[in-house]
């Protein structure tokens, strides 16, 4: 009997660990955007906003000092109509044209 509690307390512990180091080694987390590059996007939103338009699943890239959302604009006026759209913003939220 204590053969199989020390077993199964060891089978327990490698997958505990082997999850842990997987979970360590694949996520990420991204750093936190500049205050001034959030709100420059909320206006970008509010103006998509006020044509009808969403824009949805972004995404953010860093580079030196400059941060680049990815998204998809929908068009809430129109059926199975989006376009993928792009939008660079310098850290202190003035737009890259």
């Amino acid at each position: 009997m204590k053969k199989i509690l020390f077993a199964a307390l060891l089978l327990t512990t490698g997958v505990a660990g082997t999850t842990e180091l997987f979970a360590n080694s694949t996520v990420k987390v991204a750093a936190a955007l500049p205050k001034q590059v959030q709100n420059a996007f909320a206006a970008l939103q509010a103006q998509y906003a006020a044509n009808n338009q969403v824009l949805t699943n972004v995404v953010w890239t860093h580079s030196g000092n400059t941060y680049t959302a990815t998204f998809v604009i929908v068009d809430m006026s129109v059926e199975d109509s989006y376009t993928n759209g792009t939008a660079a913003f310098h850290a202190n939220g003035t737009q890259v044209q």
